[in-house]
């Protein structure tokens, strides 16, 4: 029998649940009938397992590619992930000085393209065993002639010889990444190398999430 105001979200319950170690029924399974809900959780990344999100990372060293190209990495939420990320970390690291750019795609355009070299899902870090141990989106590097197509430039950073920019600068400041969109590193120096790292968190979309804007089903 349906509850009054029954919360159909189940991330919440199970994390006071675990939380807790509440055994039967989930403890919180319908709102006030007033407007006093408060979500306080927030206690520090060894919690965020207990919301349902995992959290992943990859690091590579792109090697010049020759005249014309750009190193890369890309990080691809493909369209039938049913799954959002949250990028928290979009770091590069030169020797020879040089401009970065951090980009996206422009809005909607389902991106389905990766980068020459695509990153095995056993080579991406899992930064929290408890959860799964593979992500729902797809890295891969290269040394591409130009930026993926209807992308568009969200930061650039002019760093000089030895450096090192991470694009995330607070927490307000990390880029989401739906199902068919992109994210992007490249230097916009020719043929020189480049050290990149991004570190994202995920989980899936609940249902009501999946409705707005056509996203994820």
């Amino acid at each position: 029998m349906a509850r009054f105001n029954e919360i159909l979200v189940p991330r919440f319950n199970r994390a006071l649940q675990k939380l807790t170690a509440i055994k039967g029924e989930a403890p919180a399974p319908q709102l006030s009938s007033d407007i006093v809900p408060v979500f306080p959780f927030r206690f520090g990344v060894e919690f965020r397992y207990l919301e349902s999100w995992a959290t992943f990372q990859v690091a590579k060293a792109v090697a010049a590619g020759g005249a014309a190209t750009f190193g890369a990495l890309q990080l691809r939420n493909p369209v039938t992930s049913q799954a959002m990320a949250l990028v928290e970390l979009a770091s590069a690291a030169n020797t020879l000085a040089d401009t970065i750019q951090l980009r996206i795609n422009s809005s909607n355009n389902n991106v389905s393209v990766d980068l020459a070299t695509t990153i095995g899902l056993g080579a991406l870090g899992v930064l929290d065993r408890r959860g799964p141990p593979q992500s729902s989106l797809v890295a891969s590097f290269g040394t591409p002639a130009a930026g993926f197509v209807n992308s568009i430039v969200a930061d650039i950073a002019v760093l000089a010889a030895n450096s090192y920019v991470n694009f995330v600068r607070a927490p307000d400041t990390q880029f989401l990444l739906l199902p068919g969109d992109a994210l992007e590193i490249m230097t916009a120096t020719a043929n020189q190398a480049v050290n990149l790292a991004l570190r994202w968190k995920e989980r899936f979309l609940e249902e009501s999430e999946r409705s707005l804007g056509g996203q994820g089903g």
